[in-house]
This record gives C-alpha cells, sequence and structure tokens, in this order.
C-alpha cells in the first residue's frame, strides 16, 4: 500500500542488473517485511525470500519537566522524561552536559538568568563536560544522572538532549543551580585537661577552611547512667570557645557534679549548619565531700529522749558515706555540743534530761574526703 520507484542498477552481469527500489512513505521506526517476485510474458515468478527491514526511528523529542532532584557541595542530581506522546521517538542514550557559570558572565547579562540560559542554547559545546546515560529500547521514559566532582558553593548550568540512530534532539532549556555549601569539618584532637571537682576544660583544634569558615562551635553533655527523655539535638548548647593558641582552642565546663561520669561531644557550625561531631570524650569528675543531709527531724519524743532521723546527701559526690556527727544545743544558747560523730544509721536516740527544754540539732555526713557541711 505504500509508494515508492524502481530504477534500474548497475549490471552485474550480462544476463541480470540489480534493481532499486525506493518505498517511501513509511512509518519511523517499524517493522516491514519486503518479497519481491517477477513479471514475464509467461507470468509471476514466485516470491523472493523475505527481507526483514526496521526503518529508522525520528530523532529523540525534545526532554521535559528537566529538574533538580538533590543538591549536594559537590553533585548536583537531576532528573527528566524523554516521553513521547507519538510512541515513535526511540531515545537510545541521553546526554547530559555541564559547565560552570561564573560571576562575570552573571554580571554581564542584563536579562538575568533567564536569559543567560537561553543564550547558552545556542553555545559551542567544546567549554562543556558532558555523559552519556543509556536509556535501553523502551518508548521514552523518565531517567536521573548524577553529576560528581563539582565546586561546591558554584553556578553551574545543565542540559540534556536524547540520542537515537535518527539522529540528536534538541537540547533541552539550561537550568541554572548552585551547589551547597559544605558543612564544617570535624574538630580533632579533642581532650579534656584541668579537672576539679565540678568543672572541666574540653580542647579541640579547629578544622581549617577559609572558604567556609566555621562561625560557631557547641558542645553536648550527658551523664553516665542518666535516661535521656528530650531530642538528643535539642542537648547541643552554643558555646564561646576561647583560642589558646595557633588554631587551636578551649571551653570551660561548669556545675559539674563530683565524682560523676560525663560524655563530651564538640561540633562546629557554619552557615549552612552543624558538621559532624566528635566521638564521645568520657570524663570522670574529681570526687568531693558529699553535700549536707537533710534537716534531722523528730520521729519520737520521751520524758528524757528525743529519736531523731534524717535523709541522706541526694549525691555521694563521687565517695561513699561513711559515718554522720550530731551536735546539739539548748535554745539561747551559742555553743554547740557534740553528741556523736561515728553515728553509721540514719537515726540516733538523744538524751534530753531537762524536761520541756528547747533543743536544736544539726547533722552533717563524711566520706573519704571529708565532712560536709552542716
Amino acid at each position: 500500500s505504500n509508494s515508492g520507484s524502481a530504477e534500474d542498477g548497475r549490471a552485474t552481469s550480462p544476463l541480470s542488473k540489480l534493481v532499486y527500489y525506493h518505498a517511501q512513505q513509511l512509518q519511523p521506526n517499524c517493522s516491514y517485511k519486503f518479497f519481491v517476485r517477477a513479471r514475464s510474458e509467461a507470468g509471476l515468478s514466485d516470491p523472493s525470500a523475505q527481507c526483514d527491514v526496521v526503518t529508522q526511528p525520528l530523532p529523540p523529542p525534545l526532554p521535559t519537566s528537566v529538574a533538580v532532584e538533590r543538591i549536594e557541595p559537590n553533585a548536583l542530581h537531576f532528573q527528566w522524561s524523554m516521553r513521547d506522546e507519538a510512541e515513535m521517538n526511540v531515545t537510545a542514550v541521553c546526554e547530559v552536559s555541564w559547565r560552570e557559570v561564573t560571576q562575570e558572565e552573571l554580571d554581564a547579562c542584563t536579562g538575568g538568568t533567564a536569559k543567560l540560559a537561553r543564550n547558552m542554547e545556542q553555545e559551542d559545546r567544546d567549554a562543556w563536560s558532558s555523559k552519556e546515560i543509556p536509556c535501553g529500547e523502551d518508548i521514552g521514559g523518565d531517567y536521573s544522572c548524577s553529576i560528581i566532582g563539582l565546586m561546591p558553593d558554584t553556578l553551574y548550568a545543565v542540559q540534556v538532549r536524547g540520542k537515537n540512530g535518527g539522529g540528536d534532539g534538541p537540547w533541552s532549556p539550561a537550568v541554572l543551580q548552585k551547589t551547597t555549601v559544605p558543612p564544617p569539618q570535624q574538630p580533632s584532637t579533642f581532650y579534656s585537661c584541668d579537672t576539679s571537682s565540678t568543672s572541666t576544660t574540653l580542647s579541640w583544634d579547629q578544622p581549617l577552611d577559609d572558604a567556609f569558615p566555621v562561625t560557631a562551635y557547641q558542645v553536648r553533655c550527658t551523664s553516665s547512667g542518666a535516661e535521656v527523655d528530650q531530642d538528643p539535638d535539642t542537648l547541643w548548647q552554643t558555646i564561646t570557645a576561647v583560642e589558646v593558641g595557633e588554631g587551636r582552642l578551649c571551653y570551660i565546663v561548669e556545675d559539674l557534679v563530683p565524682g560523676q561520669e560525663y560524655a563530651f561531644q564538640i561540633r562546629a557550625l557554619n552557615q549552612v549548619g552543624p558538621g559532624e561531631p566528635t566521638e564521645p570524650l568520657k570524663v570522670t569528675v574529681k570526687c568531693d565531700v558529699p553535700p549536707p543531709p537533710s534537716q534531722p527531724e523528730s520521729s519520737e519524743q520521751l520524758s528524757d529522749a528525743i529519736i531523731l532521723q534524717w535523709k541522706p546527701p541526694m549525691r555521694n559526690h563521687g565517695s561513699e558515706v561513711t559515718a554522720y556527727a550530731l551536735q546539739m544545743r539548748k535554745d539561747g544558747e551559742e555553743e554547740w555540743q557534740t553528741v556523736s560523730e561515728e553515728i553509721t544509721n540514719l537515726s540516733v536516740e538523744v538524751s534530753c534530761p531537762e524536761p520541756r527544754m528547747v533543743y536544736h540539732f544539726r547533722i552533717r555526713a563524711k566520706n573519704a574526703l571529708g565532712w560536709s557541711e552542716w
């Protein structure tokens, strides 16, 4: 049913000659079967052997929906579509092309980035890098590509086109996208020193990055055995570090509990946010004398004695309480009398020989480092 034309070709022998036939109005990217038979005065010959032919496809269509999928400091991840409503355009490969856009180009283009992108569509590709993405044998489809090895905080132009046996398709409009700034590196040589019973000094080497400088530091402090109910990210506190040498910083953590073990981490921040934190640094604060026990209270009053009881210190500051000391004085007197310094229980019976006398009591605790306050 398709039209065509025949013409004589070059003779291959005195008895035969090569005949050409140009079949026209065929559909692109379609399979056809051709047969040939001869006609003479005696009639038609039998058909020749079958000849299978697949027509070339049309060049691929314009890529659509070219968009940035993900942005990184050293990479851009793109996706696009090569779908063809007529389903006649096979895309064998997609060529992705990109180049850096300089600040001079931006300053010189009065029409903004949109005009600059349009101008790039006519550029010579010598200044562009490119890579090809195999597309298989499907008609149309959605594809993606990762462009790696880019410079951080740099503007790039990216274009895509399809290619097949029918030729190269048109370039997509240029997409301009800037890579992100990398987060700061992890602080190094992190350790503690000058640890007392209530404080410790954290010290570290600051990350060196002149292009994207550190703007702040944060510390996270957790005590050993403590249950953390809140989000760990909320435990980070911004600190003011002090430079103590070339590239060396320190920070004093105060109000620590004596004898308690802590885990400290440091991380740096820049304009895009926090970087990787250091590994947890475990520090055990020095032990100290215990805090005072609770105020002694009367649990029972006898005619000539009183039974007192109290609660132990809320913390032992790293050393167990071994004894309690109890003192008493009569109301109106200033001098305290020691009842005992070897009490090991949380209650004691105290002799009060004078009836209807008001007595005052105070108590303190002792551990291996000494006595607490009264």
